[in-house]
């Protein structure tokens, strides 16, 4: 499921960036943030930016995200899938391309 991906893993202790938050971190730095990953003092990591995102290409940053969406997002949502896909509930392959 898509919204699988925005949440952290229970698994984890919700420690580690989510599928979505860690591709926000790379489109960003590669679009001019100064942004990286640090943990916090319970152990969490989290994304910060210096200077407020200053340096950020927002179109650039879009265009990014865009990209890794196309590419990743289908195989990201069939993976998470698995119990419907042993079920043989929700497993339209059409259904997830469309994203």
């Amino acid at each position: 499921m898509v919204e699988a991906l925005m949440l952290r893993d229970e698994e984890t202790g919700f420690q580690e960036l989510s599928w979505l938050e860690a591709r926000v971190l790379t489109s960003a730095q590669s679009s001019g943030a100064r942004c990286r990953l640090q943990v916090n003092d319970r152990g969490d990591q989290e994304i910060f930016a210096e200077g407020n995102g200053e340096g950020l290409e927002v179109e650039t940053f879009l265009s990014a995200l865009e990209a890794v969406f196309r590419a990743e997002l289908p195989k990201a949502v069939l993976g998470f899938d698995t119990g419907a896909a042993k079920s043989g509930e929700g497993n339209d392959k059409a259904a997830v391309m469309r994203y």
